[in-house]
């Protein structure tokens, strides 16, 4: 394995980040440098989505979301944009806490889909509206959602080996600047 290089770099701004994912990029485990460099991406993504609804919103008519036309007055009122605000922010951590290795990045990526999934619910109980993104209604019965379940294990379990036992992302994770 290529000696891991620790970059001292104070985030001031997105571009910070991707300026440090460039220089350590080669040094990083293959999944980890993929799971960073989409995070940053869909972060921006998201971001203009969610700058998008704020300034377009009157100017458009409606708005799809999961097959259902709404206006864009019924999107606010749902709480959706505060959905896509709450997942642009939980994807700025995880090239945060990467690039900086921080202690808490591996069980933030662990329980991930969880964090997701509590912010949808989040959002939907703050505006009286659970089926928001269809997320909840998906739970019709004890089958789907034991279905669930097991995905998210199998992901928490997967997970959990990949950034706590795989030699190369313990190294990565480990490596203390000299």
């Amino acid at each position: 394995m290529k000696k891991i290089k620790n970059q001292g770099t104070n985030f001031k701004n997105i571009r910070d980040l991707y300026i440090s994912y460039d220089t350590i990029k080669n040094n990083m485990p293959l999944l980890l440098r993929f799971i960073t460099r989409v995070s940053l991406d869909c972060y921006i993504v998201l971001t203009i989505i969610f700058l998008v609804s704020l300034i377009l919103s009157p100017a458009m008519g409606e708005i799809r979301v999961n097959d259902e036309y709404l206006t864009w007055q019924e999107f606010w009122k749902r709480g959706e944009p505060l959905v896509v605000f709450a997942w642009a922010s939980w994807m700025l951590l995880i090239p945060y806490g990467v690039l900086r290795k921080r202690k808490w990045v591996r069980p933030f990526l662990v329980c991930f889909p969880l964090i997701q999934i509590l912010s949808v619910g989040m959002v939907g109980f703050l505006f009286n509206h659970p089926k928001t993104l269809n997320l909840f209604s998906n739970f019709n019965s004890t089958k789907d959602l034991l279905w669930n379940v097991f995905h998210l294990s199998v992901w928490v379990i997967l997970a959990t080996w990949y950034l706590y036992y795989k030699k190369t992302v313990v190294e990565f994770f480990n490596f203390e600047e000299s």
